[in-house]
């Protein structure tokens, strides 16, 4: 399993402490992504801006660097800049379930559990199979933050997930009008087993609020009656220019997201946990 980070003490990935596993690899590409090193197929990467190499300036310390220009040498890596970045790190279950049962008495005390996240976790749902029973075999919560869509594998996993958080992607620059959209996440949704519970989660980007009566009309087609609204924001801003990706997103006002949880409010979909 390629993982590309694994956060400790999250409360905001499901009930409880939760260790969220951020997963490698996404069919998405959400230009607002805040994860974009899920997006990146090369493991090593090279930060020019902390390169002295790239700024053309000589060093002593830069004869001990594994880095050739054009291409990277996977053995032996290293620079006193840290200017080298790991995209991701390949687990096998065995590895992987040892990080994660460090804080079983933590997850028992709260009420927590692990998270899988990404990226899209379910890209790796063959894999995925064997570390979800033992977690379970160990009794640990397990929830799965998915976007239920371009992903197969959901039918594997879903007899260990106890919670799932549906990322809907109703953006009108997403999946709006997308024909096969709703119907798929909507089959999804059916197929979850009774026992799991299913949180909504959605982007709030400034176009929503050109399209809202849209998207209140697939929100209520899915049936969703509470959904928490997150902010799109620049965060991860740094990150893109590590991994020399453009990031651009449009201005935020508050008065929006005003407007389009009021909306919602009249519509009887309750707004939760709304961060900003």
């Amino acid at each position: 399993m390629r993982v590309c980070n694994i956060q400790r003490g999250c409360v905001h990935d499901g009930e409880g402490v939760r260790t969220t596993v951020f997963f490698h690899g996404c069919p998405h590409r959400c230009p607002w992504c805040c994860n974009p090193e899920t997006l990146i197929p090369r493991q090593i990467v090279v930060d020019k801006s902390k390169c002295l190499k790239s700024l053309g300036i000589s060093s002593e310390l830069c004869k001990e660097c594994g880095i050739v220009h054009n291409q990277i040498q996977l053995k032996n890596s290293k620079c006193p800049f840290s200017c080298i970045t790991h995209s991701y790190t390949d687990y096998d279950t065995d590895s992987l379930l040892k990080i994660l049962i460090e804080d079983s008495k933590l997850f028992k005390f709260t009420g927590g559990g692990i998270t899988l996240s990404g990226g899209e976790p379910l890209v790796h749902a063959r894999e995925l199979v064997d570390l979800c029973l033992e977690l379970k075999n160990r009794g640990i919560n397990i929830a799965i933050e998915t976007t239920l869509y371009k992903v197969d594998g959901c039918a594997l996993i879903s007899p260990y997930i106890d919670e799932y958080i549906v990322d809907l992607k109703l953006q009108p620059s997403m999946y709006l009008d997308d024909p096969e959209y709703l119907p798929t996440v909507k089959n999804e949704i059916e197929n979850i087993p009774d026992f799991a519970k299913i949180k909504y989660r959605m982007v709030f980007t400034p176009d929503i609020i050109s399209r809202k009566f849209d998207i209140l009309s697939g929100l209520v087609s899915l049936n969703v009656r509470q959904i928490e609204l997150l902010q799109c924001h620049n965060l991860a801003e740094s990150k893109y220019k590590t991994y020399g990706i453009n990031f651009s997103h449009s201005e935020f006002k508050i008065e929006r997201l005003k407007e389009f949880e009021s909306l919602l409010k009249s519509q009887n979909i309750n707004v939760v946990k709304c961060k900003i």
